[in-house]
């Protein structure tokens, strides 16, 4: 039980870690289609809802790994 993390350091901790989550995807979304459209809905487009296949697998566990390790 000494070793346990006080539970409002911990709030505090996740807190910041969705930050730098949310900071690292929206960095990688931004930056790799800059300037590229792609498709979109109005031409057979998918709406995509999960986040790996927005990012691509690679990235997506390449971020997913920072919060890991």
């Amino acid at each position: 039980m000494e070793q346990l993390v006080p539970a409002e350091l911990a709030r505090e901790r996740s807190r910041l870690d969705l930050q730098r989550f949310r900071r690292r995807v929206a960095m990688h979304l931004l930056a790799d289609d800059a300037g590229r459209v792609g498709r979109t809905l109005a031409d057979g487009g998918e709406l995509l809802t999960d986040l790996r296949q927005m990012l691509g697998g690679p990235k997506y566990l390449d971020i997913i790994r920072e919060f890991i390790y």
